[in-house]
């Protein structure tokens, strides 16, 4: 669960032209606050030398954060799940949920409770993970009380 191989590190940070904790820090809490918390997205800079790290792909997300936030959702269950298995387990899938979800769609913590609490699948196979997200959309933003 979870691994991603020295080469990939060095082509990521590489890429991210960062080298440094704060720096990582730096782009989870950009990439965390443009997807996840949909806020405003930072400004291109005119000089990017600048910019604090590479910002090319953070811009690309922002152009469509939509699919951006699909190919992280996505990238989350294959990054979760064991190598030879098809599926993670339920407890796994609700954590992912509430960090990925219940920010954008404040109603899926009910569904993530019901879940916890009266739910009695013991995992989640891909499908399932794609059907949560799609079944998010109608939700919106908001909160019927």
């Amino acid at each position: 669960m979870g691994k991603f191989t020295r080469d990939e590190w060095m082509k990521g940070t590489a890429s991210l032209k960062i080298s440094s904790l704060p720096q990582i820090s730096m782009v989870v809490n950009d990439i965390q606050d443009l997807l996840i918390l949909d806020k405003t997205p930072i400004k291109k800079s005119t000089n990017l030398k600048k910019d604090p790290y590479d910002r090319t792909a953070y811009h690309t997300y922002s152009d469509n954060k939509k699919a951006a936030f699909q190919k992280l959702y996505m990238f989350c269950f294959t990054l979760a799940k064991e190598e030879q298995s098809r599926n993670i387990d339920m407890e796994t899938s609700i954590a992912l949920w509430s960090v990925l979800l219940t920010r954008k769609y404040p109603l899926m913590q009910e569904v993530l409770n019901f879940i916890t609490e009266k739910g009695t699948y013991k995992a989640t196979n891909k499908d399932l993970w794609s059907m949560v997200r799609c079944a998010t959309l109608p939700l919106g933003r908001t909160r019927n009380t």
